[in-house]
C-alpha cells in the first residue's frame, strides 16, 4: 500500500489474517512538538495559577471510544486554553490526533471485526466526527472508519486540518438544541436525515392538499431577502429542510446548531430505498426534456423494486394536462425540479389541484441522477466547497448564484448580521 500510514503484518500464521498497524504517530510527533513549544508559556502560567489556587493542575475525564476502549483525557483546571493539555497527551502517545473518537458507537460485531483488521488508536478527530460536525450522514460510521484506516499520509493531514477548523469554529458558539431554527425569517425544521425521510413518506395524509417540503439553502435565503413575497412562500411549506453549509453557518451565527445537512441529493437514495420497501410511488417532474426520464431509469437500476409511475420535463407553457396525468396515477411523492423560486411558486399555485401525498421541490436533482452533471468529490462536500465544483461544471449558469450570491450571503451573515 503506497503512501499509507498503515503497514500490513500477519497476526497469525494459522489464520493468515492481515492486520493494519497504525503508523501515524510520527506525524503526531511532528505536529505536536511546535504546538507544545508555542503553548509552553501558557502551560506554565496555568500550572502556577492552579497551584496558587490549591487546585490540581489537570482535570481528568474518562470516555469510551467507538471500539469500547477507555480514553483518559486531561485539561488544565485553571487558566486559558485549558484544552492545550491534549497536546501533551498526544505527544506522549496516550492517543492520536486522528483515530477512533468517542462521538459515536459501533455495535459489538463491528467493534470485533474492525479490531481484528485495523490497529487504530483512539483520537481527537475522525472522519466520523468531522462528518457529524458538518452535518453529513450519508455513509455509516463503520465504513467511514474503514476508509480512514486505509487512507494515506496526505489524507491524515487533511483530516487533521478539517478537524481543527471544525472544532475551533464550533467551540466559539453556544448551541441550542431546537427542533426549529429561524434564519433570515425562514423557519427550518432541525431534523436528521432519517427523520426527514420518514416525515416525507409516513406523515399523516392531508385530505385537502398534499404536504410540501422545501430544501432551504443559501441561494433560497438570498432570493428571500430580495423578494419578500418569496420569503412568505417559503414559510408556507409543511417542512423546510436545511440544505448546505450556508444554512449551517447562518444558524451557528445565531447560536443554533443544525443537526444534519438534509439536502435532496443525499436524501433521494434513502428515500428511494425506503419507498421500495414500503411500496410507495414516485413521480418526477422537471429539468430539460429527457433528463427526468433518464434519472428515473438510473434510479430503477439502482433500486429495482422502486415504483416510478411517471416522468415529465419541466418546460411547459400549460400544465393542465401534466397535472391530469399526475392525478391519474396518484403518486405518493411528487418530485418537482424546476429551480428556485419557480418550483416553489409552481407547487404552491397548483397545490390544491394535485392528488398526491407529498410534493418536494428538488432543484437540479434530476441532473445529478441522470449523470448529466457529476456530484462533487466527497472531500469538497466535507469542506463545504460543493458550490465551487458546481461553478466549475456550469460557470455561466451558476455565475450569479455563486460568484455574486456567496459573497452576498456572507456579507449578510457577518457584516449586516441579518441571520
Amino acid at each position: 500500500m503506497q503512501d499509507s500510514k498503515y503497514v500490513r503484518i500477519k497476526v497469525s500464521s494459522s489464520t493468515k489474517s492481515i492486520r493494519y498497524t497504525y503508523k501515524g504517530t510520527s506525524l503526531d510527533f511532528i505536529f505536536t512538538l511546535p504546538l507544545i513549544l508555542f503553548f509552553t508559556p501558557i502551560f506554565v502560567v496555568n500550572s502556577l495559577y492552579a497551584l496558587c489556587l490549591r487546585r490540581p493542575i489537570f482535570i481528568k475525564s474518562r470516555e469510551l471510544d467507538a471500539l469500547g476502549r477507555t480514553i483518559v483525557r486531561r485539561k488544565f483546571s485553571s487558566g486559558i486554553c485549558k484544552f492545550g493539555a491534549c497536546f501533551l497527551d498526544v505527544f506522549a502517545g496516550q492517543y492520536a490526533f486522528c483515530g477512533v473518537t468517542c462521538c459515536h458507537r459501533l455495535n459489538k460485531f463491528e467493534q470485533d471485526r474492525f479490531s481484528q483488521i485495523y490497529d487504530m488508536p483512539s483520537g481527537l478527530f475522525s472522519l466520523v466526527s468531522v462528518n457529524q460536525l458538518i452535518g453529513l450522514n450519508d455513509i455509516s460510521a463503520y465504513r467511514l472508519l474503514i476508509k480512514q484506516a486505509q487512507s494515506g499520509y496526505m489524507d491524515y493531514i487533511f483530516l487533521l486540518l478539517k478537524g481543527f477548523l471544525s472544532k475551533i469554529f464550533e467551540c466559539n458558539h453556544q448551541h441550542l438544541d431546537a427542533d426549529k431554527v429561524r434564519v433570515f425569517g425562514i423557519d427550518i425544521d432541525n431534523v436528521k436525515m432519517h427523520s426527514a425521510v420518514d416525515m416525507v413518506l409516513n406523515s399523516p395524509k392531508c385530505t385537502t392538499h398534499p404536504q410540501i417540503g422545501f430544501f432551504i439553502n443559501a441561494h433560497s435565503l438570498n432570493l428571500s431577502r430580495r423578494d419578500n413575497e418569496f420569503a412568505d412562500d417559503l414559510n408556507k411549506s409543511t417542512w423546510s429542510f436545511a440544505d448546505g453549509s450556508g444554512i449551517r453557518l447562518a444558524s451557528l451565527r445565531k447560536g443554533q446548531k443544525i443537526k444534519e445537512n438534509v439536502n435532496g441529493t443525499d436524501m433521494l437514495p434513502l428515500l428511494c430505498d425506503e419507498a421500495q420497501k414500503q411500496g410507495k410511488t414516485l413521480y418526477l417532474l422537471g429539468a430539460k426534456e429527457g433528463i427526468a426520464e433518464l434519472a428515473a431509469r438510473t434510479l430503477k437500476q439502482r433500486f429495482p423494486r422502486l415504483k416510478i409511475v411517471g416522468t415529465e420535463h419541466g418546460y411547459h407553457k400549460n400544465y393542465d394536462d401534466i397535472i391530469d396525468r399526475i392525478n391519474a396515477v396518484k403518486p405518493d411523492v411528487l418530485l418537482v425540479g424546476m429551480g428556485s423560486p419557480y418550483q416553489e411558486r409552481w407547487i404552491l399555485r397548483h397545490q390544491a389541484r394535485l392528488h398526491c401525498n407529498t410534493v418536494l421541490a428538488v432543484g437540479g436533482l434530476f441532473d445529478f441522477f441522470s449523470n448529466r452533471i457529476p456530484r462533487a468529490p466527497r472531500w469538497m462536500r466535507e469542506t463545504g466547497l460543493e458550490w465551487l465544483f458546481r461553478l466549475y461544471k456550469e460557470p455561466l449558469a451558476k455565475f450569479s448564484r455563486y460568484v455574486i450570491g456567496t459573497p452576498e450571503f456572507l456579507i449578510r451573515i457577518f457584516l449586516l448580521k441579518q441571520a
